[in-house]
């Protein structure tokens, strides 16, 4: 992860993933990874890895074995997709949010000439990590599709509810429902994640759209409440 983010600038001059990060700069991007690494959640991920060594390497085997099993079909293919997602959900039910970052990882490693799949996936055949690459970020373009329409869905049916004060009891519904929504799509079940990744996040990132805006503190307001 550390290698990512040090790379990042590089490899988005090099691949056009500097369009991935267009609202924010890329400076901004290495200092608030440079915050993420310093915060306790961090640390805790680090240990958790340490920890449970075996477990990442086993769910990264079984990954990519399931990957090498069918590089025969498009990388953009229904069933490669499906096994991406199943993929996803082993992952992230095991690991959380790490999960995810794992496969952003992935997604950032085969994207580029190979030196970083060595350098964070070690053995890991380059070929395979391409393939996995393409099909995570066709996977993830559309699961954020699904997702946006999905906000879309909550807004309209909390209309009357955007905007009550957050101990309306309504808002609290309103609040696990977008608590499902972060676990489906992003892998967040921990409400030390959800504090992390809102530190990690340009303070634009959202735009201006206040009902949107709205959504977003209830999850703050819920998640970091002590």
């Amino acid at each position: 992860m550390i290698a990512v983010a040090e790379q990042l600038k590089m490899l988005g001059m090099k691949n056009n993933l500097i369009s991935y990060f267009s609202k924010s700069s890329f400076f901004e991007i290495t200092k608030r990874s440079e915050r993420w690494v310093e915060s306790d959640y961090y640390k805790q991920l680090s240990e958790q890895i340490q920890d449970s060594t075996d477990l990442y390497e086993q769910l990264f085997e079984q990954f990519c074995n399931h990957i090498e099993q069918n590089v025969d079909n498009d990388f953009d293919s229904d069933k490669v997709l499906r096994i991406i997602q199943e993929e996803f959900e082993k992952i992230s039910g095991c690991l959380g949010v790490a999960g995810t970052i794992i496969l952003a990882a992935i997604a950032i490693a085969g994207s580029c000439d190979g030196s970083l799949i060595n350098e964070i996936f070690d053995e890991a055949d380059p070929k395979i990590i391409q393939f996995a690459s393409k099909a995570i970020k066709t996977y993830a373009k559309r699961r954020f599709e699904e997702m946006f329409d999905e906000v879309v869905e909550i807004i309209v049916d909390n209309i009357d509810i955007i905007g009550a004060d957050f101990s309306d009891s309504n808002v609290l519904l309103l609040f696990e429902r977008l608590k499902q929504l972060c676990m489906n799509y992003l892998g967040i079940t921990k409400d030390e994640e959800y504090r992390v990744i809102f530190e990690l996040l340009p303070e634009d990132f959202f735009g201006k759209y206040d009902k949107l805006l709205y959504l977003v503190d209830v999850v703050k307001h819920f998640t970091e409440r002590k």
